[in-house]
């Protein structure tokens, strides 16, 4: 009988314990209910168009098309002296237009394109000539998930189609367009949505970019100077560049990027016979090691999912013996 008694109350008394709730607490309840509800009625699934300059960690989808147009259009006034001093300079002025190409072989590789052209004009001279042509395949190491970020590795071979030889003395150097260097560039890429405010998610970027230049011959007036009579080749220890990007959603259609870039260039250096300027001395022949950090705020419109509209300025925070630019940079994406 004891034993009945025992479990009776081992049963009953956790029930006697836990008290009614009062009609307030019931309240409070369902008004904290409600206010999730609009919540998640309100939540999205975010549209980004990617920031300006930051590469995707996503490939493009097997069986999917993507065509985005891009114009640069900067205004080249200074140049940051070995000391990260700017110094004037006559203004040039470029227009690049850019068309690229994208889509997807198969679910771990993709494939893009990107021809472009390119026109300078520095007081009354002008030129436009065809520039550098990027060719991509993406490999994509892996998917975003809950806790880890989307993963892409990619290798880009650029072809020296832009003019960088030959160039005509009495162009002001306007006729310039490409590096002449075959480049072998290998980016690994990183990217994250993360919800910390519910209405606001946040997709982050990072990528990591080096590229190795092949030796190239240069004849006469260059990218990288000479004069009348120069011959020989041009030899660099390669280029990296950094990249950091956020996006941060307004709404569903309309967010704010903004990248940051930190780019080295080694030196260019010169082995052949340098020639010589209009006045007979020896011509300078390449280019001293360059730094260059910068930012490219903008914003970006995203009517549907598949079509997508950028505007942003892009321009330098500091750097060595490199540019010194301001860039207006637009650009519109359609997939299908």
């Amino acid at each position: 009988m004891k034993k009945k008694i025992l479990l009776f109350l081992i049963v009953v008394c956790p029930i006697w314990a836990k008290s009614p709730q009062t009609p307030a607490q019931i309240r409070q309840k369902l008004s904290s209910a409600q206010q999730q509800l609009n919540v998640a009625k309100e939540m999205f699934n975010p549209h980004y168009a990617g920031p300006l300059l930051t590469g995707s960690a996503n490939n493009t989808p097997v069986g999917e098309y993507i065509v985005q147009g891009y114009v640069f259009s900067t205004l080249t006034y200074a140049v940051f002296n070995n000391s990260r001093h700017s110094k004037s300079i006559k203004n040039i002025f470029t227009l690049n237009p850019q068309f690229l190409f994208m889509t997807g072989i198969t679910d771990w590789l993709d494939f893009e394109i990107a021809p472009q052209l390119i026109s300078n004009f520095r007081g009354n001279e002008s030129s436009t000539n065809i520039g550098d042509l990027p060719v991509e395949f993406g490999i994509q190491v892996q998917d975003e998930t809950p806790h880890l970020p989307a993963i892409r590795i990619a290798l880009t071979e650029t072809f020296p189609l832009g003019k960088y030889q030959k160039l005509n003395p009495d162009k002001n150097g306007t006729d310039i367009s490409g590096s002449g260097f075959y480049e072998t560039t290998l980016s690994l890429n990183f990217s994250k949505i993360f919800w910390y405010f519910n209405l606001h998610p946040i997709d982050l970027r990072a990528s990591f970019n080096y590229t190795y230049q092949i030796p190239s011959h240069i004849e006469g007036f260059t990218t990288y100077g000479g004069g009348f009579g120069t011959s020989g080749k041009v030899y660099s220890g390669g280029n990296f560049t950094a990249f950091g990007a956020i996006e941060y959603s307004l709404t569903q259609d309309w967010v704010f990027a903004l990248d940051a870039v930190y780019e080295f260039q080694a030196a260019i250096r010169f082995s052949g016979k340098k020639g010589t300027l209009k006045d007979g001395i020896p011509a300078p022949v390449g280019l001293p090691s360059r730094d260059l950090f910068s930012l490219a705020p903008a914003i970006e419109y995203n009517p549907k999912a598949n079509m997508n509209f950028l505007a942003g300025f892009w321009f330098p925070v500091t750097g060595r013996n490199s540019l010194n630019f301001i860039s207006l940079v637009v650009s519109m994406a359609y997939s299908w």
